[in-house]
């Protein structure tokens, strides 16, 4: 088993030079509302500002969750979804020393493996993940780029490095489909109470957490993973592995994004 190769295409270059500017823009006016409203927070990552830099660079894979969830009674955190009770999955991390394989029902058929760990190959893509549980009336004091910007970064990338056509007829399917709706609505009981209403598939990609006072964690683990081959399309956004992450044996650091 060995990390998922595949090369970048033609358009990938061009996809961050377009991006590129409006990133500086993102990022010039989020540290002047820095400067503006919070002196005291700017000072602080900028005294930090290299050493996150640093941890950043040598992080292979990002882990994107939340502090609290709703808990279930099934084989899956899909499963029997209790929306009356809620779980700290930070505990429960700590708990068990690592980040421990979950049955996962829809990435079974894929890579024949019933519990598996999810992690992202880039920052922002694991970042969007922890934003999901970032409790709905909250917002973040600071941060580079919102998640909207990084999902219109990701979508290109992934129409013109896994074909176009494959991709559109994804979205068409995916915005269209009852069966997908309801898919996305499974995925989203974890950390929302409200999934039985209208979804469009759009507000499915960027909402965040009905369970009050939650909040986002991101993982990053530096040490190389036994990954397991998955479907093409999943490659660029995301690596698997059926093994156990251990604090003691991967290099763990954690934040709030």
């Amino acid at each position: 088993m060995t990390k998922n190769k595949k090369p970048f295409s033609p358009f990938r270059g061009l996809i961050i030079k377009k991006y590129h500017k409006q990133f500086k823009l993102l990022l010039t006016d989020s540290l002047e509302g820095l400067k503006r409203n919070n002196p005291e927070l700017l000072a602080e990552y900028e005294d930090q500002a290299q050493t996150i830099h640093k941890l950043v660079m040598q992080t292979k894979y990002w882990h994107g969750t939340g502090r609290f969830q709703y808990k279930t009674s099934g084989n899956s955190k899909y499963d029997g979804v209790r929306h009356s009770e809620t779980f700290d999955v930070l505990e429960d991390v700590v708990k068990e020393g690592g980040l421990a394989p979950h049955y996962d029902p829809w990435f079974e058929k894929y890579v024949h493996v019933a519990r598996t760990t999810s992690v992202a190959n880039q920052w922002c893509y694991g970042k969007m993940y922890g934003h999901y549980h970032l409790y709905e009336e909250d917002s973040l004091l600071f941060e580079i780029a919102p998640a909207k910007f990084w999902y219109r970064v990701m979508i290109w990338i992934q129409m013109t490095e896994n074909y176009c056509k494959t991709m559109f007829g994804f979205l068409i399917l995916y915005t269209f489909s009852n069966a997908l709706q309801n898919q996305g609505k499974i995925w989203m009981s974890t950390f929302r109470s409200d999934i039985n209403k209208k979804w469009p598939f759009w507000k499915i990609l960027t909402t965040q957490s009905d369970i009050k006072d939650n909040y986002s964690i991101l993982f990053g683990i530096k040490d190389e993973l036994k990954i397991i081959k998955i479907m093409t399309l999943a490659v660029f956004l995301e690596s698997r592995t059926s093994e156990e992450i251990k604090f003691e044996k991967d290099y763990f650091h954690c934040s709030t994004l």
